[in-house]
Order: structure tokens, then C-alpha cells, then sequence
């Protein structure tokens, strides 16, 4: 089946409509992307008794595209092989997972927060490792706490198999002592500065500018150049045309609650401690009456900075800490909680409410959704009939417009798509001209 999706794709005719249809997906979600790559089951990647749904495959494809290509839609991610890539990865994990889950591999907490604290991303100006840095890192890659610590626990069962596998193998002692030499092989380099002083270089004759004109005139040529008319189909084309029912409104509404749904949030500051004593001792100094601030600093030598949290939401949080931390009222304490990275004490300074957005809201935008779904599954009968048009004899103005596209001219472009300047096209056709495949079409048709 790949090959033959693989061998459609060659015809001119598919790149351009596999184009435009991504181009459509791009419109309605990164989730609805991958589903639509990977198919309609619930477990995109699966090994053994372990797997990943579509949901979470889509989760993780859009948290890496805005960590590595920021500027990149999904579509040019897709093109340029990152969800390919990505579910190389996945499959991986997925695959040790599973054979960690036969082999009764387990990991503790001490184990995880061993390896959380030998993260140098997580450590202070002192190379302790700072509470406050590892949850700011959290937030800026986008994950929570306890999806961190699932990672955490993935790699420790990987490094416990791959470790028992490379474990009692001998490298041949040729191999070893040319690994060795290679890795303890040290170089000392000097370099010096030669000033060169251009004005004081005389212009050259004619003879000379034309014998070095000769060698690199190829630089100054201008490069080959190809006009076409592209015919295209995409979702957004026919969207304005269908009409949405109430019924199919509401109900894309509940399923999609929790969209629109802003989650409490609550200013925390806690002290982390390695033992249940010192947390006890702590949170009874509080209780005390003591300031949260000034017990830190003498317990843990902990500055105000350290000490604060932020906002942040119950997802944000481990599963323990989340639970004591949102079970309290503002300006309580609580402790010692138990987690991962030791004995908590919680202090909350405020809370700002969560919000729902109620239908009326969000109706616009649920209604733009609905129409592209509902136009790009119509989208695949408008290609058989556009692909039948062409093959039948019908121009391509007839058979664009009999499927009601549109056609876009591209004028003297480069193989990058640009004009004879090297110059990017702006207007109706910059979102053709830039995109890769339409060009590949263009220039191997």
C-alpha cells in the first residue's frame, strides 16, 4: 500500500493536489493533521501492551515543530520529514516501553530524582539543582511536571536494557586502542592575523579583470526561468458554501470543552526537603507564624526567587503536589507532600479562577472548523473528478473550474521559486511559489 501511495504521488497531478490538501489541513489543527496521516485508530505507534494514540502523537509533532522549526507551518514540518523523524523516535520509546514492561524493569524515585538533579539545565548559579529553573524549563518546552517524570522514567528503563545488553561485551584491543588514541589525541594550534589593507592592492587591467571574468562568469548568468499556470483544490476554497446545523454546533461544542476551558490558576512558593523531619519542621515553623520567606532561607539556604513558583495550573504540577497544592485556600499552608524530588511544603499567595467560555463565545470559531472538516471530506471526490476531467481530455481551466478551484499563473520563476532577481514572489501566488513540491512539479514536469 506505502508504494503505491508512494508511486500516485509521483503523477504531477497528485504532488499538486497532495499540496494543496496539507495546505488545507494546516487550516484546521495539527491534531487533525496526523490523525489524517496516520489513520482513524486509536493507537498510532503500538508494541506490545504499549502504545500511543493519534491525540498524543499530534501533541508531541506540534510541541517539537514550535521547539525546532518555530517558523515552519505544519505542513512545510510534514514536508521537510520532521513527523517522519519524529515518529522514528516515538516508535522507539514505544518499543522499550514494551520490553521493559516484559522484562518487570521498574524505576524510583530516588532513581528520578537523581536523574532530574544531574540535569545541568536545572541547576543554579551554585550548581544546585533550583526548583523554580526546572519548572520554568518545563513551561518553556511546553510539558508538565508529571509528563516530564513519565520521560524521565522512559529513558531510566531504556539506559537499565541498553546497559544490560552492552554489558560483559569486549571490544577487539585494535579497536579499543584506536578509539583510545582517537579520543586522547590533543592538538596545541597557533594562529596569526594578517591585516590586508585593500586600497593599498592596485585596480587591475582590463587583461586581468577579463581572464578572471572568464573563470567565474557562470556567477553572473541568469538562471533558467519557467512560467506556468497551476491549477489548484483545498478545503478553504469550499468552506463558505456549507452550512453548519445547531445541533452538529452544540455537539462539536461539548466535545470540545475543555478547548475553551481556561484552568484555575495559583501562585505558589514551597520549600523542597530530602527528608519528612526537616519538611515537618518546617511547615510547623509556618504554621507558627513564622514568614515562609525566612524559614527557607534558614532551612535551605533558599532566596526569595527560589522559593517563588509563580502561576501556575494544577496540570503543571506533580500529581501529589497538584492535589495539596489546589485542595487549600489562599494564604494556607500545607506539607510535608511527598513527590519525586522530595518532601514539599506549599504555600498559596493567590488564585486566580478558571473560566469557561460558554458556546455563544466561541461560535464563530467552531463553525469555521466544522466547514473545513466538512470541506475536506468532500475534498476527495473533487480530486477523482478534477483527476477524471484531465484524463479525459478537459483543459485544466475546464476542469478547475468544474470542481470549483482556482487558478494561479507563476511568471518567469527560478527553481526556488523566485523571480529572475532572486527575489521572493508577493501577491496571490507567494503561498504556490514557496512551496517545494509545486516546484519540484514544475521544473521535473
Amino acid at each position: 500500500m506505502l508504494q503505491a501511495m508512494r508511486g500516485g504521488a509521483k503523477s504531477p497531478i497528485m504532488k499538486v493536489f497532495l499540496v494543496f490538501l496539507a495546505a488545507g489541513f494546516a487550516l484546521w489543527g495539527v491534531g487533525d493533521v496526523t490523525t489524517g496521516l496516520i489513520g482513524g485508530s486509536d493507537k498510532a505507534i503500538s508494541a506490545g501492551d504499549e502504545s500511543l494514540s493519534p491525540g498524543e502523537v499530534a501533541v508531541e509533532f506540534d510541541r517539537t515543530r514550535r521547539s525546532y522549526m518555530p517558523n515552519a507551518s505544519t505542513g512545510e514540518a510534514i514536508q521537510a520529514g520532521l513527523l517522519a523523524e519524529l515518529a522514528g523516535i516515538l516508535a522507539r520509546d514505544v518499543v522499550f516501553r514494551a520490553e521493559a514492561a516484559d522484562l518487570g524493569l521498574t524505576v524510583t524515585r530516588d532513581m528520578q530524582r537523581d536523574a532530574v538533579a544531574s540535569e545541568q539545565a536545572f541547576r543554579d548559579e551554585l550548581g544546585d539543582f533550583s526548583q523554580s529553573r526546572f519548572l520554568s524549563a518545563l513551561a518553556n518546552a511546553g510539558i508538565s511536571e508529571a509528563e516530564y517524570l513519565t520521560r524521565i522514567d522512559t529513558q531510566l528503563r531504556r539506559e537499565q536494557i541498553v546497559q544490560s545488553v552492552g554489558a560483559g561485551v569486549r571490544q577487539p584491543e585494535i579497536v579499543a586502542r584506536t578509539l583510545s588514541a582517537f579520543d586522547l589525541e590533543r592538538r596545541t594550534a597557533q594562529l596569526i592575523s594578517v591585516p590586508v589593507d585593500a586600497a593599498a592592492v592596485p585596480a587591475p587591467d582590463d587583461a586581468t579583470l577579463s581572464a578572471w571574468f572568464d573563470t567565474v562568469k557562470s556567477r553572473y548568468e541568469a538562471p533558467a526561468l519557467r512560467s506556468a499556470r497551476v491549477g489548484y483544490i483545498s478545503p478553504a476554497l469550499f468552506a463558505d458554501d456549507i452550512t453548519i446545523d445547531e445541533d452538529t454546533l452544540v455537539a462539536a461544542f461539548e466535545d470540545r470543552r475543555d478547548e475553551f476551558t481556561t484552568p484555575e490558576q495559583r501562585n505558589l512558593r514551597q520549600m523542597v526537603f530530602d527528608n519528612v523531619e526537616d519538611a515537618t519542621t518546617a511547615f510547623t515553623r509556618v504554621d507558627d507564624g513564622e514568614d515562609f520567606n525566612d524559614v527557607a532561607a534558614d532551612m535551605l539556604g533558599w532566596s526569595v526567587a527560589d522559593v517563588a513558583l509563580g502561576l501556575l495550573e494544577k496540570a503543571d504540577l506533580d500529581d501529589a503536589v497538584a492535589t495539596a497544592a489546589f485542595g487549600i485556600a489562599s494564604g494556607e499552608f500545607i506539607g510535608p507532600v511527598e513527590s519525586a524530588f522530595g518532601f514539599h511544603v506549599l504555600a498559596v499567595d493567590e488564585i486566580v479562577p478558571g473560566e469557561d467560555a460558554s458556546l455563544d463565545d466561541v461560535r464563530a470559531e467552531i463553525t469555521a472548523a466544522l466547514k473545513l472538516e466538512a470541506a475536506t471530506d468532500s475534498i476527495y471526490d473533487s480530486a477523482n473528478t478534477l483527476e477524471d476531467a484531465l484524463a479525459s481530455g478537459s483543459t485544466l481551466d475546464e476542469a478547475i473550474r468544474a470542481v470549483g478551484g482556482q487558478i494561479v499563473t507563476l511568471t518567469n520563476i527560478d527553481q526556488r521559486g523566485r523571480d529572475i532577481d532572486g527575489v521572493p514572489i508577493n501577491g496571490d501566488a507567494a503561498d504556490i511559489a514557496s512551496d517545494t513540491l509545486v516546484i519540484d512539479v514544475i521544473w521535473n514536469a
